[in-house]
């Protein structure tokens, strides 16, 4: 019964999305209209009051455009004259820039995502995401395109778009670019039609957990101008008031030039609002254990410190090579435990441990951090 009442597609839920809908056509949209609709309603048990809050308008405003996307949806909306013609960029041809390609699938669904982007390759995974490579047949670039399935929960909509509102707000050069987003109704399931979110972003050459893997030395000048570029990402996200809460080498991308390694801060699943969801106390979601501040692990009261607290961690990986999985998660497990086998140098080790002590009180800022690692 827990899962229906949030269920994005229950009938109470769509019922709040039309009557909304029809107070709006008949020009009888106001606040207290509706609140006084949904009061009785509720009085009387038939929806409940949680779905009538504010915070799900929008999720009730794509109900609403879903469902006359069915009723307005026709073939020829999405498939266009067979006569048109599309010259190629440059005339330079790709693999998928022939007509064929280039024009609409009559298998696509009218999906933007497969009208627009060919040779998807799948180089990410998540527990509700995929990330594909994929290729824009339009300006001719190359992107990565995070689709995330919204599995029938409006809080997963929620998070969905909390997520790529915080993403577009950010711009610096240490964060990966965001270029644009768009959600997909896929009608070919009858029963329950599939709802996705598409991120569309930069694409990097791969990321600083395989970047590690595939090094054979440890070059602490390289560790230096990395890690200086992840702690300008960290502090950017911070003074937009976000926390990232996942920060791992996994999340953290490399593009590479002739010998310039360009860092920027990606995936951004976790992150939060720091003036709302402090406020009201941040949710319970982890990010990735091994990661995870103590605070972050133990409660839902804490600060933009847990960030400080991953990046150390990661910070210690950077200056160790660890032989294998096992090592690495018991080296990790004895720093958590403040016992570090280290052996690159006082400042290393000191600006390490500052970064993660258990009391996120003495925690080093992320500015003290900046100005400790220039002394290295």
């Amino acid at each position: 019964m827990e899962d229906n009442k949030l269920g994005h597609f229950s009938l109470e839920s769509i019922f709040l999305s039309l009557l909304e809908d029809y107070l709006r056509v008949t020009k009888k949209d106001t606040k207290d209209n509706y609140d006084h609709i949904c009061n009785l309603l509720n009085s009387y048990g038939i929806v409940n009051s949680d779905l009538y809050k504010d915070e799900y308008k929008s999720q009730r405003n794509i109900q609403i455009n879903f469902l006359k996307n069915l009723l307005e949806t026709k073939e020829t909306d999405f498939c266009p004259n067979e006569e048109t013609k599309i010259i190629p960029y440059n005339n330079q041809l790709s693999s998928c820039d022939s007509q064929n390609n280039l024009l609409a699938s009559k298998n696509n669904n009218g999906s933007f995502f497969t009208y627009n982007f060919c040779n998807h390759k799948i180089i990410g995974t998540g527990g509700f995401s995929k990330v594909y490579c994929a290729y824009n047949k339009i300006d001719a670039n190359t992107y990565a395109i995070k689709q995330i399935t919204l599995n029938g929960y409006e809080i997963n909509i929620a998070d969905a778009l909390r997520e790529v509102r915080i993403f577009a707000k950010l711009d610096h050069p240490n964060i990966v670019r965001y270029f644009s987003s768009w959600i997909e109704f896929d009608n070919t399931i009858k029963s329950r039609p599939k709802i996705s979110m598409f991120i569309q972003m930069q694409l990097c050459d791969k990321t600083l957990e395989s970047w590690m893997r595939e090094r054979t030395a440890i070059d602490f000048n390289a560790n230096k101008k990395i890690f200086l570029q992840i702690l300008n990402g960290i502090k950017y996200i911070h003074q937009n008031n976000f926390i990232h809460r996942d920060i791992k080498p996994g999340n953290i991308f490399l593009t590479i030039k002739e010998n310039d390694i360009l860092v920027k801060v990606g995936d951004f699943g976790m992150a939060r609002f720091m003036d709302i969801d402090v406020e009201n106390h941040l949710t319970d979601e982890l990010g990735t254990l091994t990661y995870g501040a103590p605070e972050q692990i133990d409660s839902t009261n804490y600060n933009n410190k847990v960030d400080v607290y991953s990046a150390g961690i990661i910070l210690f990986e950077l200056c160790n090579n660890f032989k294998t999985d096992m090592e690495r998660i018991k080296e990790i497990t004895k720093l958590k435990h403040n016992e570090i086998t280290f052996d690159g140098g006082d400042r290393w080790k000191e600006l390490i441990l500052g970064m993660t002590n258990v009391d996120p009180n003495k925690r080093y800022t992320i500015d003290e951090c900046i100005e400790l690692l220039g002394k290295i």
